[in-house]
């Protein structure tokens, strides 16, 4: 198949709305004209998307005998991934568009649940109704699957991310985002696979394509534990949704005509400390936006000089505004213009003097990674008493450090290889570091700072450390392996039965759109086919 880039793609196609709907769940999606390309008749594709499962968990059970549904339909029909590395930050929403576009948050313009773009003036927060609003902040080059697959029925359930699909199905109202019920969060993941039941089997035309979220084990490891008993006994309540979603494809007579896949977006890591960044920049005398969510006049982003974006309560976006002269007597705060590394070491307070912004947070004993961009393709990693450096050319990386390394690689017994002065693959970084504490760190790292929304400084908590109060016990969006590294396991036709050591999740969406013979597209794609 000749090669087409996601642009040259879009380019050919037009975008058509379709409407909305009330009910129990609300239904809307937008399809993508056809560019000529036909998907042959024996193929489906659908994926179940578990939010909040750590991978060593998932092993665990697995190998316990907790999971006979996802073994029998799955690890044993097909390729499971040892170590698959989902993105930084490690969150649900920017975490789920690798699946679905092909792309990790730095390259869709999504860095995390919170972010604020100092160019547009312009704050989200996902974690409110805005969270509606996910499908128009990545970029129209980000295609995703239902795209790809226009002119056929594609099926979104529960996913926020739903740009094209031929019909979306909501949960109804985002206000259930706040209420603390292990019960409605369970059902969430029943009613997932009602829609599917109802959508599969209430005509002789199944779905093409469809992808599932099930929210609740996310929640419920956010207040009980990340390895807890409620959290176990969700995980084999999923295991009987998936036996039931298998005989919903034996009963269409398409079973072995799917690639059915089980993945996780994230993993989470438990706490019993909080520090807020915003209670930070306040010590330091910072007028700090309360919330990213609120923008009416008196929450303008201008009355502040400084704002921080938390996702999954382990990572968070830092932005900093110069004070500057203007109108007599208040001045403002100069949000067009983004500070460039020497600012933030030497950053300009009122009453303060200068104050070097990089070492206040790596003196903070809730902080564990720093991260900034000194200039392009140039990526600083600072922890409390060491400095690393990461270069990016083409594609190719390479890794310094200075006293001790925040990311413990010259430690690890395969990434000490890569830091020998010369740029290596990403690939070969991903191999080396799979395994170690911060896994594919060098990617993601730099990756995340290709978005023009990415924060002025980017941190990762401690482990044991939360930066957001919420009550959550257990949280995620850091580079710990135990957020970075998910369960990933893919069966159908002419998918291999074995085990791959590592992958990126990033690489499940061209996989996809092989087995559908679509347009090849930048991207590596996943070696599972026999």
């Amino acid at each position: 198949m000749e090669q087409m880039n996601r642009r040259d793609f879009l380019a050919l196609s037009g975008t058509v709305a379709s409407g909305m709907a009330a009910g129990l769940w609300i239904k809307g999606g937008s399809a993508l004209a056809s560019v000529g390309e036909s998907v042959a008749d024996d193929r489906y594709g659908l994926v179940v998307l578990v939010d909040g499962w750590r991978a060593d968990l998932f092993a665990e059970m697995l190998e316990g005998g907790e999971l006979p549904n996802i073994k029998e339909h799955l690890v044993d029909r097909g390729t499971m991934v040892e170590h698959c590395v989902g993105a930084f930050p490690s969150t649900t929403g920017p975490a789920h568009l690798p699946f679905l576009t092909g792309t990790l948050p730095g390259r869709n313009d999504v860095p995390g649940v919170r972010w604020v773009d100092r160019k547009e003036n312009n704050l989200r927060d996902y974690c409110t109704l805005e969270g509606l609003l996910i499908n128009k902040d990545y970029s129209l080059g980000a295609a995703t699957l239902y795209e790809f697959l226009a002119g056929h029925k594609t099926l979104s359930i529960f996913e926020i991310v739903s740009r094209g699909a031929f019909e979306a199905v909501r949960i109804a109202a985002k206000v259930v985002w706040w209420i603390r019920s292990d019960e409605l969060w369970e059902k969430f993941d029943e009613a997932a696979v009602e829609v599917a039941e109802d959508r599969y089997l209430r005509t002789n035309d199944p779905p093409r394509f469809t992808f599932v979220w099930m929210p609740g084990m996310d929640h419920l490891a956010h207040f009980h534990g990340s390895v807890s008993e409620t959290v176990r006994e969700e995980a084999r309540n999923i295991d009987g949704h998936i036996g039931r979603i298998a005989e919903v494809l034996k009963k269409c007579r398409i079973y072995d005509k799917t690639l059915f896949a089980l993945v996780s977006d994230h993993g989470l890591r438990d706490n019993e400390q909080s520090r807020d960044p915003r209670d930070i920049l306040e010590d330091l005398d910072f007028d700090v936006k309360p919330s990213v969510a609120k923008k009416d006049v008196w929450n303008d982003l201008r009355n502040y000089n400084a704002a921080r974006a938390v996702s999954g309560n382990g990572f968070a976006h830092v932005y900093v505004a110069k004070r500057t002269g203007g109108h007599w007597p208040l001045g403002y705060n100069d949000w067009e213009h983004t500070p460039d590394y020497n600012d933030l070491r030497n950053f300009p307070l009122k009453g303060r003097g200068h104050i070097d912004l990089v070492e206040a947070f790596r003196e903070e004993e809730a902080i564990r990674l720093v991260c900034v961009k000194e200039e392009p393709g140039r990526y600083l990693v600072f922890s409390g008493n060491g400095q690393a450096t990461i270069e990016r050319q083409s594609s190719t990386y390479k890794y310094t450090v200075e006293g001790e390394d925040p990311l413990g690689y010259s430690a690890h017994p395969h990434t000490k290889g890569l830091m020998d002065g010369a740029f290596h693959s990403a690939n070969e970084w991903l191999r080396a570091s799979c395994t170690a504490q911060y896994p594919d760190g060098v990617v993601q790292i730099s990756q995340l700072f290709d978005s023009r929304r990415c924060g002025d400084i980017v941190l990762s908590s401690m482990p044991g450390w939360d930066l957001m109060k919420e009550g959550h016990i257990a949280s995620h969006g850091g580079l710990e392996k135990e957020e970075m590294v998910v369960p990933v396991v893919l069966a159908g036709p002419g998918i291999a039965h074995k085990r791959m050591q590592y992958a990126r999740t990033v690489d499940v969406f061209p996989t996809y759109l092989r087995f559908f013979g679509l347009p090849k597209i930048d991207g590596q794609t996943m070696d599972i086919f026999g």
